[in-house]
């Protein structure tokens, strides 16, 4: 009866745990559920609230984007704009400086020469009728040879223009360093070329004095003296041009441009850079300046072999061509070397 008692109560035990295993197995997956709607919720309510502060966030982003923008444009179009004026400025310097310094070289070369017209006009007046005739010939040798350097001038003036627009439309920034180098270049070059033109100029005004003071030379010989220092003052200028040209090729390329080429002077203008036929000069002279050249072996100038020999200045000059063009001796500017 026990083992009976027994297994009626573990079956009703059995029974019971199973019953309540089942109200506890409803009620989990009730709260589970629950649970799981609840954490649902929570889920879409945080990824609302989310994506409200990621469109809040974009549109203030997109705002202050714009901002910026809109700020760097109005900077650009201002540096664009103050960059195109300060252009068109350094533009209008240059040209207004090359303008005036041109007109006041021609200026000054034309009362110089009108001095020296003058001058000559002076001493001639004071000879015979051969001096007159010569005179009339030099005025009008220098009359054509002036004509042709201005309108050489004019033409070098004009192309130095076109090549600084060229360069100044072609670039920003580095045309006011450009600028400031090419304003110092012309100047130092002006310098130079003024102080050689003086000299040069007093150098014809006392070898033209010499020239009708000295009885001793011919006049044929002092017209083609004359001949060749206006012909070495004119290769001297040729030589000058040339160089400029050089230093506009040289920015130009610095640059990436291109420079125009120069059309080359009128035959007539090339045919006075031929030098003229020269008349032998005497074998003791030249013996006379060739030992005195090979003495000073790191160069004489020429009114050290004027004192030095007793010959005058133009009878010397023209004995130094002679040795320049055998070989045998150089110059180098006013220095004169054995070679």
């Amino acid at each position: 009866m026990s083992r009976a008692s027994d297994f009626e109560g573990l079956e009703k035990d059995c029974a019971k745990a199973y019953t309540e295993r089942v109200k506890d197995i409803k009620r989990i997956k009730r709260d589970t559920k629950s649970f799981i709607k609840g954490a649902q919720k929570e889920t879409k309510d945080m990824a609302d609230a989310l994506h409200k502060k990621i469109d809040t966030d974009e549109a203030a982003r997109k705002s202050k984007d714009t901002k910026e923008i809109n700020a760097i444009k109005a900077s650009t179009k201002k540096l664009i704009a103050d960059d195109t004026k300060s252009r068109k400025d350094m533009s209008a310097a240059l040209h207004k400086k090359i303008d005036t310094d041109e007109a006041a070289r021609k200026s000054k070369d034309t009362k110089e020469i009108n001095a020296i017209k003058a001058s000559t006009k002076k001493l001639i007046a004071d000879d015979g009728k051969s001096r007159k005739d010569m005179s009339a010939a030099l005025h009008k040798k220098i009359d054509t040879e002036e004509a042709a350097r201005k309108a050489k001038d004019t033409k070098e003036i004009n192309a130095i223009k076109a090549d600084t627009k060229k360069l100044i439309a072609d670039d920003g920034k580095s045309r006011k360093d450009m600028s400031a180098a090419l304003h110092e270049k012309i100047d130092t070059e002006e310098a130079a070329r003024k102080a050689k033109d003086t000299k040069e100029i007093n150098a014809i005004k006392a070898s033209t004095k010499k020239l009708i003071a000295d009885d001793k030379v011919s006049r044929k010989e002092m017209a083609e003296d004359v001949a060749k220092e206006v012909a070495g003052y004119k290769r001297e200028r040729v030589a000058a041009g040339k160089s400029w040209k050089g230093l506009v090729k040289t920015m130009a390329e610095k640059r990436g441009g291109k420079v125009a080429k120069k059309p080359a002077g009128p035959p007539a203008e090339r045919a006075v850079a031929k030098k003229p036929a020269k008349a032998p000069a005497p074998a003791g002279d030249a013996a006379k300046v060739m030992f005195l050249v090979k003495a000073n072996a790191a160069g004489i100038k020429l009114t050290e072999i004027e004192k030095k020999t007793g010959l005058a200045r133009i009878k010397a000059a023209r004995v130094l061509r002679g040795l320049i063009d055998d070989g045998k001796i150089t110059k180098e500017e006013l220095l004169y070397k054995p070679l």
